[in-house]
């Protein structure tokens, strides 16, 4: 699954938006938010792969996979975090 994500148009605050994600994104079923663009579920991988364009101007690729799903339904911005500093490590070697 593909989901778009932009969250210059959302003024939900950072815990909140923590709380939504995993409730609108993580559970059984997706249930769009102010900052849907757009949700693919053409391939039927069990991964969902997030491209968010942040507040800052920044595009953030997020996978969620089985791995990192509770870290992610816990607070999905240090999921993120810590997936850049894996991917950041697994480039350095």
């Amino acid at each position: 699954m593909k989901v778009y994500l932009d969250r210059s148009v959302c003024n939900c605050w950072e815990a909140a938006c923590t709380s939504d994600f995993a409730d609108k994104y993580l559970g059984k079923e997706v249930k769009p938010t102010a900052c849907t663009l757009l949700v693919l579920n053409e391939d039927q991988r069990d991964e969902i792969v997030f491209h968010i364009h942040d507040r800052d101007g920044t595009e953030k690729e997020f996978v969620v996979t089985d791995k990192n799903l509770l870290q992610a339904m816990d607070n999905w911005m240090d999921a993120y975090a810590q997936q850049q500093l894996e991917k950041a490590a697994f480039s350095a070697n």
